[in-house]
């Protein structure tokens, strides 16, 4: 049943090719990199520390746009089915994110996605995440801005900010 959404993100990722943010009805593409600067882990209630009852991240990062920090990003990734399950080769995932560009300029991003892990990731922490949502909320110079968004994250959870996620937007400013 994951197998179709995995590889409809995958599919909307490879086809996307990175542009500049720009005016006008027309659909537009642009890529992103975010670096975290800070994850704080998400527990269930009565079992804060517990690696065992993980179920999610705050996160914190920088918005990077061609090599140069052009904002920040904050929200929250969630498992759909807590707590987080090492044993498992996949986990779905909840993303809600808030994009602020340095001018001002901000949007939101609602996204359903999974991570896949290996069987070492036990010892070796490693995992990789892709998703797909929408683009909502804008305000500023990114007002009624509305489109899809992917993401794409090979991570670790012993580190973070190690490595970029990189998401591909393909959106609308206007009608």
């Amino acid at each position: 049943m994951n197998k179709p959404l995995l590889f409809t993100l995958l599919f909307f990722i490879s086809i996307y090719t990175p542009t500049g943010f720009t005016a006008g009805g027309e659909n537009q593409r642009v890529t992103f990199e975010n670096f975290a600067t800070n994850r704080t882990e998400i527990f269930m209630k009565g079992h804060e520390g517990d690696p065992r009852w993980l179920k999610g991240f705050e996160i914190t990062a920088d918005l990077i746009f061609n090599g140069k920090k052009v904002g920040i990003t904050k929200g929250r990734i969630m498992f759909l089915n807590p707590p987080l399950n090492l044993a498992s080769p996949q986990m779905n995932l909840s993303y809600d994110f808030s994009y602020e560009l340095e001018d001002g300029s901000q949007w939101d991003i609602n996204a359903l996605g999974i991570a896949l892990t290996n069987s070492d990731i036990q010892n070796n922490g490693s995992f990789t995440t892709t998703w797909m949502g929408t683009i909502s909320n804008g305000a500023g110079n990114l007002e009624g801005i509305t489109g899809v968004a992917t993401g794409l994250h090979q991570g670790n959870l012993f580190f973070s900010g190690v490595n970029p996620s990189v998401e591909t937007y393909l959106y609308r400013l206007g009608f």
